[in-house]
C-alpha cells in the first residue's frame, strides 16, 4: 500500500437521490431485499457465479458495488443508505459476468427503492495499492479452497457455532478483519477503501483470485 497521502486526481463522484428512475437493463429472476436486525457487527457482499449476496451492509455498499465505484466517491442520499443494515439475495438465469451482475443491481434499486444518480467529476487525495519490493505475497485461490455457489451448488445449511463458510467470490469485513475467499485484488483496493474513507486504486497489476485473510488492530 502506497500510504502517500498526497497523490490527488479527478475522480468521477455518485450524487444520490430517491426519485423514479426509468432504465433498461438486463434483471434478476428473483430479488430479496429485508433489513437486517441482528446488530452482528460482522458483514458481508459476494457476486458467485448467477447471484449476488449481501449479509448485514448498509445499501450504500450495494449501490457502490452496483455502480462499480469504492464508497468514498458516493455522495449525498438518504440517510438510511449508511444507518440502516440489509440483507440481499438475488439469483439470475445462468452465470452472467460481473459487469453484467451490476446492471442488473442497478435495475434492482431503481425498482425496488426508486434509486437516481448522477455522476460528478471532483478532485481527490487517494492512496494506490502496489506490490511490495518483495511480490505480491496472497495466495492463489486453488480448486476447492472455496465453496463455489450457483443455482447448481445452493449454500449449505450451517450449523450453529460453526465459522462462517468459505463461499468463492465472498469480501466480508469485521472488527479487525477483512476475509476474502476467490476474489480478485480489485475487491481487497475497494475493502481498504471503504475501511480508509479514502479511494483506494489497485494497482498490484495481479490477475487472478485470491484467498484474502487480512488482520490488524482497529484505531
Amino acid at each position: 500500500m502506497n500510504h502517500s497521502p498526497t497523490i490527488a486526481r479527478r475522480a468521477t463522484l455518485l450524487f444520490v437521490a430517491v426519485a423514479c428512475f426509468a432504465q433498461q437493463s438486463p434483471e434478476f429472476e428473483a430479488a430479496s431485499i429485508k433489513i437486517n436486525s441482528s446488530g452482528a457487527s460482522g458483514a458481508g457482499l459476494g457476486f458467485p457465479p448467477g447471484r449476488l449476496t449481501a449479509t448485514n451492509v448498509p445499501m450504500r455498499v450495494v449501490v457502490s458495488f452496483a455502480y462499480g465505484i469504492q464508497d468514498s466517491k458516493l455522495v449525498g442520499g438518504p440517510d438510511w443508505l449508511s444507518t440502516v443494515r440489509y440483507d440481499v439475495v438475488a439469483t439470475a438465469q445462468g452465470a452472467p459476468p460481473p459487469d453484467q451482475i451490476r446492471l442488473m443491481v442497478q435495475a434492482m434499486l431503481a425498482d425496488r427503492l426508486k434509486l437516481a444518480v448522477h455522476r460528478e467529476k471532483r478532485e481527490a487525495q487517494i492512496y494506490e495499492l502496489v506490490p511490495a519490493k518483495s511480490g505480491l505475497k496472497l495466495e492463489t485461490s486453488a480448486a476447492g479452497s472455496c465453496q463455489v455457489v450457483d443455482r447448481d451448488h445452493p449454500p449449505a445449511p450451517r450449523t450453529a457455532g460453526t465459522p462462517p463458510p468459505r463461499y468463492c467470490g465472498n469480501m466480508g469485513l469485521g472488527p479487525g478483519q477483512i476475509n476474502g475467499w476467490g476474489v480478485p485484488t480489485v475487491r481487497l483496493a475497494e475493502a481498504l477503501s471503504n475501511m480508509l474513507g479514502r479511494t483506494v486504486i489497485d494497482k498490484t497489476g495481479a490477475a487472478g483470485n485470491y484467498n484474502i485473510v487480512f488482520r490488524f488492530t482497529p484505531d
